[in-house]
């Protein structure tokens, strides 16, 4: 009796999609003394539509076709055999998903993302030392970034910028100091930037555009410029390994604004594992484990979402919620 005029066993909503991907795939390699060339190449076609019903009652529209052409090459030297040395540069493209387009604006269909990828690498392996490093330059055009809001049923909404980067080092070690021990610290270092972040507010119950904010050079959000982590431990000789994980994330935001009222603060974590490999006939390896999460009872927040409260006449209202996590 309340149903408002609707129809016995109407649809509320329903769509149907269909992505068809055809992919072709070469690779070529070329050993001189201590010198190697390599080069990829990829190729793909696909095909994405979809129709019907969204369940906040919008139209589903999809309708496209991409072709895709993904080259990569590189060379590495190797002087001896506890050196290497490489460098590589890369062509990488990718489409929407389909959140991407139904839960985009309106009128404002998604774009696929390309990246242009240099990497220049070191690696040293030893009997006490092993070390690597690995300087990155990403260099976006059009890159899907989470843009710290979400849908109707909570799905992270992703828009494109038209230009951004991420550049930085990462380093990790693998350390023996005396029989049995081991520590195994790595480093990320890097620079996360999109060039002229133009914010665009929406008034999703009509799709309405109602503001547009310049905020020039900003930082991508959920990219923090410093991760850090660690493993200690001890292998004994009857097959118990005990080891201390250590992680440390810097201080990211929740949208692409760097706005400071919107970020996750940095945090410090430790966990603690114990593994046991008990020697088993017909069977290669039987192992029991145990892990313990935040094993002195950090509190802090892994992530989030902010979200843009549109209320007229008011052009907009911010409000910020953080996920909170602990042991």
């Amino acid at each position: 009796e309340y149903a408002q005029g609707t129809r016995i066993r109407e649809r509320y909503y329903f769509s149907e999609s269909k992505k068809s991907d055809f992919s072709q795939y070469l690779k070529t390699e070329y050993s001189w003394a201590k010198w190697t060339l390599y080069a990829d190449f990829q190729m793909r076609a696909l095909s994405y539509s979809g129709k019907g019903l969204d369940n906040d009652q919008r139209a589903i529209l999809i309708d496209e076709n991409y072709l895709f052409l993904n080259p990569k090459g590189g060379v590495s030297l190797r002087p001896n055999q506890n050196n290497q040395f490489y460098l590589s540069l890369a062509q990488a493209s990718r489409e929407p998903v389909r959140s991407d387009f139904i839960d985009a604006p309106e009128g404002l269909a998604p774009k696929p993302e390309f990246l242009t990828n240099a990497e220049l690498g070191w690696g040293r392996s030893g009997n006490v030392l092993n070390f690597s490093a690995n300087v990155f330059l990403m260099s976006y055009k059009d890159q899907l970034v989470l843009t710290g809001e979400l849908n109707d049923v909570g799905s992270s909404l992703r828009t494109n910028v038209p230009e951004s980067y991420r550049v930085g080092v990462e380093l990790s070690f693998d350390i023996l100091p005396y029989k049995g021990f081991f520590i195994r610290p790595n480093l990320t270092l890097s620079q996360n930037k999109i060039a002229n972040f133009t914010e665009t507010v929406y008034d999703y119950t009509t799709g309405f555009d109602v503001l547009e904010v310049d905020h020039g050079t900003t930082d991508i959000a959920f990219s923090p410029n410093i991760i850090a982590g660690n493993a200690f431990g001890y292998k004994t000789a009857f097959g118990l390994t005990v080891t201390w994980f250590s992680k440390y994330v810097g201080l990211q935001y929740l949208d692409n604004t760097s706005s400071s009222d919107r970020l996750l603060d940095a945090y410090f974590v430790n966990d603690l594992s114990f593994s046991y490999d008990v020697p088993f006939r017909h069977t290669k390896r039987l192992s029991f484990n145990l892990l313990i999460n935040n094993v002195l009872n950090e509190m802090y927040a892994a992530n989030g979402y902010t979200c843009l409260l549109y209320t007229s006449p008011s052009p907009r209202d911010l409000s910020t919620s953080r996920m909170p996590s602990s042991a």
